[in-house]
């Protein structure tokens, strides 16, 4: 009810909650000094994961407004179509903008090119960038229009183009950091669709919220519990569809993100409220991560015996730096890199 009441008056996804504005203060100059030096890091990280709750609150209470008109007919409703027939094939979707010229891609990036080319399956890999978008989907001319100036991050691009390709095509949509180690499960390929999301039932729950704070927490006022590097849908899903016709409508009012995950924050939303009877099986977030959580460290086989018993799928990263002994240097001779 707080945030409700904050953003009577405003325009929707205008400016950010109080809380977070002022931890937001407190991190630059001439409060930087003073906020890092008397208030012990510990205590700093609680104060930001509370402005983090609060500015999620507020970018809910933003998304309500918005889903309620368009589930009341009152916004435009975008179509996008196919430009390929790719009806009998199996697709695997990957972006990276820069293109995949493969001597001049991250080496992690080159990791997971190679893993997805022996575990694909029957699935076609169809790999975009920045130039070759196009040849498969149309936007709107304001998303390109704002790509251009660089009012839309190709990050949030990205976001759009896995919703946008999934509902017009289906498939499975892979970031170029995702390592497979198997073939993907059936019962994945079967549903409508399919995201990891948060599960009750993770025993270790602080490991993972010191692994990555921004990302993990079972603290009923997270929003954030859904992964989108990893999507499988089927074409025309519904989640899907409305997950993209809303953000569609977002970037044609809006210029700017007031939290990294607002994505995620629409999904919970929309499962959680409008759409939870299309609300796919929960399956453990934690499972993707399993890898990267010990990808730094000493390579032990008996280690990455437990992981592959619990996931063929691993979601890495690419600004890391690693040592020669590592669970990475593993792959990288497994690979061939």
């Amino acid at each position: 009810m707080e945030e409700k009441r904050k953003i009577q008056g405003k325009k929707l996804f205008s400016s950010n909650s109080d809380y977070f504005n002022f931890i937001a203060k407190m991190k630059k100059k001439p409060w930087k000094c003073v906020y890092t030096s008397v208030i012990p890091k510990s205590l700093r990280k609680k104060i930001e994961k509370e402005a983090d709750f609060s500015q999620q609150e507020y970018i809910n209470e933003c998304w309500k407004r918005e889903i309620d008109e368009y589930f009341n007919g009152n916004t435009e409703k975008f179509v996008l179509k196919p430009k390929k027939d790719l009806s009998e094939k199996k697709i695997i979707w990957q972006y990276w903008g820069q293109g995949w010229e493969y001597d001049k891609l991250p080496d992690i990036v080159k990791l997971c090119f190679q893993s997805v080319k022996k575990y694909k399956g029957d699935y076609t890999i169809i790999r975009l960038d920045n130039e070759n978008i196009s040849e498969y989907i149309d936007f709107p001319e304001f998303i390109k229009e704002k790509t251009d100036k660089g009012k839309i991050k190709y990050v949030f691009l990205s976001d759009l183009l896995r919703l946008a390709l999934l509902d017009v095509y289906g498939g499975v949509w892979l970031d170029a950091t995702i390592l497979l180690t198997d073939y993907f499960p059936e019962r994945f390929e079967k549903a409508d669709y399919f995201v990891f999301q948060r599960s009750e039932e993770v025993q270790d729950r602080k490991k993972w919220e010191k692994f990555n704070n921004g990302y993990f927490s079972w603290d009923k006022r997270q929003k954030v519990k859904m992964l989108n590097s990893i999507i499988f849908a089927k074409k025309g899903n519904k989640v899907i569809h409305t997950l993209l016709g809303l953000m569609l409508i977002y970037w044609e009012k809006y210029e700017e993100v007031y939290h990294y995950f607002f994505f995620q924050i629409l999904y919970d939303i929309i499962m959680s409220s409008y759409l939870s009877g299309y609300k796919c099986e929960i399956v453990d977030d934690t499972l993707p991560h399993l890898l990267i959580e010990k990808f730094e460290n000493r390579f032990s086989q008996k280690e990455l015996d437990k992981i592959f018993e619990k996931s063929g799928l691993h979601k890495l990263t690419y600004n890391k730096v690693y040592k020669p002994d590592s669970f990475y240097s593993f792959f990288k001779e497994k690979f061939k890199m």
